[in-house]
């Protein structure tokens, strides 16, 4: 058998379902990276540790805010030894989860460090967007019979993404792993640069107002003197959004 810690608190799949809507981008890049790290660690034992079922209902919040990776009920060396067994954990069907799963797990014929990076893509293609993605089966199929790929790019899905963090999450969702991230890291490097740019772009689209643009909308300063009616007393509270400071442990 296999003992585990308990984590209270929902999932993120049953985060999402009660939210109806997409996390924040910053905050699912900030989790990403955090389990790219988690991914880069398990990888790098000798043989790697494949974890082979990551899914939103495999990612909770710690009430601190840690994000934790839970059930290695699937998780197999690169020699293909199960390091811990618990049939039919987290709804995975015949050794794997049908959406998140990549093309040689459904085929079952092996499994690698990619394939960890596709079920992650998948999973942060749902969390910022709400939308479970295409089977990596029913995308095959699909494009060997000269379709479309029937995955939605995530800036479509969301107009909140960049192209850039886009295109990042579909090549971790490549059919093929060949055409996939060869490692944990090098996602994380090219998630981290896409996150920059799209800072960066949005900083920059943000409205600056020429001095004469102040001078033709701001209303003169009254006189101190004089009393304000209370129609016109600043009764708002500003509020900032909290953002969780989650970790892997």
């Amino acid at each position: 058998y296999l003992v585990m810690e308990h984590i209270s608190g929902d999932d993120l799949s049953k985060r999402l379902e009660t939210a109806k809507k997409p996390f924040p981008v910053s905050w699912v890049m900030f989790w990403a990276d955090q389990l790219l790290d988690a991914l880069s660690y398990l990888h790098s034992h000798e043989p790697p540790i494949i974890h082979r079922d990551i899914k939103p209902q495999n990612l909770k919040l710690t009430d601190e805010n840690h994000i934790i990776l839970l059930d290695f009920g699937l998780s197999k060396d690169s020699s293909g030894q199960t390091v811990a067994s618990r049939p039919g954990a987290s709804g995975s069907l015949v050794g794997y989860t049908p959406h998140f799963a990549s093309m040689e797990q459904i085929r079952g014929t092996g499994t690698d460090s990619r394939s960890d990076l596709y079920s992650l893509s998948a999973t942060l293609y749902q969390l910022m967007t709400n939308t479970i993605p295409a089977d990596a089966l029913s995308r095959a199929d699909a494009m060997l019979s000269d379709k479309k790929d029937p995955i939605i790019p995530l800036t479509d899905a969301n107009p909140e993404i960049s192209p850039a963090v886009s295109n990042v999450i579909l090549k971790g969702l490549e059919v093929s792993k060949e055409k996939r991230f060869g490692t944990a890291a090098e996602m994380q490097k090219a998630l981290r640069m896409a996150h920059s740019q799209m800072q960066n772009q949005m900083s920059a689209e943000t409205q600056v107002f020429s001095v004469g643009d102040v001078h033709s909308t701001v209303p003169p300063a009254k006189d101190p003197s004089i009393p304000v009616a209370p129609s016109e007393m600043e009764t708002r509270t500003p509020t900032v959004p909290p953002v969780p400071a989650v970790v892997v442990e």
